[in-house]
């Protein structure tokens, strides 16, 4: 989706681009956005995991004029060979890292360093994605590298403790989006990213993330109720909710519940399978109890990646399948979990 940042001159892009398709598709999207050519622009591209569609991506913006750059702190979770052709493709306009050595990827941009009219942020619709565009292009703030590192980490650490009075406004107000598939998104999104922007930059802002804060405290309370009716033990140490009908209600507050006392958590709910053709996406996520287990060990190496494919595997702390892939792979995720 493209977005206008008001008091921010750069253009800006939020997506992920899984597949080669939507890679070439992403880039023509991209070019046409500005009349079919991107001479004399350049393109930062934040926060995009080495997925199949990457590289495809990146050629697509260069063959149109544009002088790309990648951001990325995925370096270590490449399953698909991308890493290697984007650096050679690239080269030191390639800066790639780990989570361990960038918890955020604020931190592999400078402040303003992407701040003129002729640059184009494309960075994922996330906490990190979001800040580390929003950084690039002006709108930090002295604590937002701290603050960034734990908004891309664990939801149960995402607390007032931990945060800026500003970085804990955001995961408040970031409650207020409703599902990636509904039609609302993109403006709720929008909302959120120009207050944020706003109070960043010192003009404003957070009245809208207060309004937006409380539609959040809404939708926690709904959260409990919703928690009561659908989570239930279905192996030891393995809670899961099935939630791909439920609507209006805080996803944060409804998995911390889910994680109860269980090493692992699985959801069955919308996403990017369900776009894709599959009827629900199970997202099955390790706790603290259950920091032990890597998940991507327990995907077979052979199994394609992708949500056309059922599978989106890049963090050991969490998975995605199609139903079909995880009725294939439920014995050994509830016997890691023992």
């Amino acid at each position: 989706m493209k977005i206008s940042i008001e008091n921010l001159v750069s253009s800006f892009f939020f997506f992920k681009a899984f597949t080669a398709e939507d890679g070439k598709k992403f880039a023509g999207m991209v070019v046409e956005a500005f009349g079919g050519d991107l001479g004399g622009k350049r393109v930062v591209v934040i926060d995009h995991p080495p997925t199949a569609g990457l590289f495809p991506l990146l050629e697509g913006l260069e063959v149109a004029g544009a002088e790309v750059y990648v951001r990325d702190h995925h370096g270590d979770s490449d399953r698909e060979g991308a890493v290697p052709r984007v650096r050679a493709l690239l080269g030191e306009r390639a800066y790639i890292t780990t989570r361990q050595e960038n918890p955020a990827c604020s931190s592999l941009v400078a402040q303003g360093e992407f701040s003129q009219e002729n640059d184009i942020l494309i960075a994922d619709a996330d906490m990190d994605g979001l800040t580390a565009a929003l950084k690039a292009a002006g709108a930090g703030y002295d604590t937002l590298d701290a603050d960034a590192a734990v908004l891309d980490g664990a939801i149960a650490l995402k607390t007032r403790e931990n945060l800026s009075p500003l970085g804990f406004k955001l995961v408040q107000s970031w409650g207020a989006l409703p599902e990636f598939t509904d039609s609302e998104y993109s403006k709720v999104f929008a909302q959120i990213a120009n207050a944020f922007a706003d109070a960043a930059l010192g003009k404003g802002g957070e009245e809208t993330l207060d309004v937006l804060i409380a539609e959040y405290g809404r939708k926690v309370e709904n959260a409990k109720v919703l928690a009561g009716q659908r989570i239930k033990e279905v192996a030891p140490g393995v809670n899961f909710a099935d939630i791909v009908d439920a609507r209006d209600y805080d996803k944060p507050t409804f998995l911390a519940l889910l994680n109860g006392k269980a090493k692992l958590t699985v959801a069955r709910q919308g996403g990017a399978m369900t776009k894709n053709g599959h009827a629900a996406q199970y997202s099955i996520q390790r706790t603290k109890a259950g920091e032990s287990i890597n998940l991507l060990n327990l995907v077979p190496s052979d199994w394609a990646r992708g949500p056309k494919q059922g599978v989106l595997a890049n963090q050991p702390f969490i998975i995605h399948l199609s139903p079909e892939r995880w009725e294939q792979l439920k014995e050994v995720i509830f016997a890691a979990a023992v």
